[in-house]
C-alpha cells in the first residue's frame, strides 16, 4: 500500500470514528418531535392526580371555597345557569352547581392517567363513587338512542402560571 493510500484510509477511519462518536452522542439525547410537549415526570403526574382527587373531595364535602382553589377552568357555564349569583362569587356558584344545577360533585372512586399528555397537563379517566359506594353511572340523555351508560369520565388537569395543578373541566352534569 502506498503512502497516499494509507493517508486516505487514515482520513476515512478518522471520519468514520467521528461520525460514530457523533451518532452515539445524538442517540444519547432525547429529542422530542417538533411541537411535542417535553416529557413530564411521574411526580408531576402524581401532583396532577392529587389536585383532581382533592378538588372532587372538597366539592363533595361542601368545602366550596377550598374546591375553587383547585379549579382552573371556565366558570362561564355556571354563571349562565345562575344569573342571580355575581360572577366573582365562586363559592356560591359551586354550591349552586352541586346542589341545584345537576352537577355530580362526587368523590373519586378510581383515577387512571391516560396515555400521553393533554395540552399543558395530564388527562385522567375517572370513576366516581355513588352514595352506595358503587361506581356512579350516567345513562343515555334525553332520549338519545344508541348511547351506552357511562361510568368513566375524562378530566384534564393543567398547571397554572405558579405551577399549581388545577382541574380544567366542570364536574359531570346529569340533568
Amino acid at each position: 500500500m502506498g503512502r497516499a493510500s494509507l493517508a486516505a484510509e487514515s482520513v476515512w477511519l478518522w471520519a468514520l470514528a467521528g461520525a460514530l462518536a457523533l451518532a452515539g452522542l445524538v442517540a444519547g439525547c432525547k429529542v422530542s418531535p417538533e411541537g411535542a410537549p417535553p416529557p413530564q415526570s411521574a411526580s408531576a403526574e402524581a401532583a396532577a392526580e392529587e389536585a383532581l382527587v382533592t378538588f372532587f373531595a372538597r366539592l363533595h364535602d361542601g368545602q366550596f371555597a377550598e374546591a375553587a382553589d383547585w379549579f382552573g377552568g371556565s366558570y362561564e357555564p355556571l354563571w349562565q345557569m345562575n344569573p342571580g349569583i355575581p360572577p366573582d362569587n365562586v363559592v356560591d356558584l359551586w354550591e349552586a352547581a352541586c346542589t341545584r344545577n345537576g352537577f355530580q360533585c362526587l368523590p373519586t372512586l378510581a383515577v387512571k392517567a391516560e396515555p400521553g399528555t393533554a395540552p399543558g397537563g395530564f388527562a385522567f379517566a375517572v370513576q366516581f363513587a355513588a352514595d352506595d359506594g358503587s361506581a356512579f353511572t350516567i345513562g343515555p340523555c334525553c332520549g338519545q338512542g344508541g348511547q351506552l351508560p357511562r361510568s368513566v369520565f375524562r378530566f384534564v388537569v393543567a398547571a397554572d402560571d405558579s405551577g399549581q395543578y388545577k382541574v380544567m373541566d366542570l364536574p359531570v352534569n346529569s340533568p
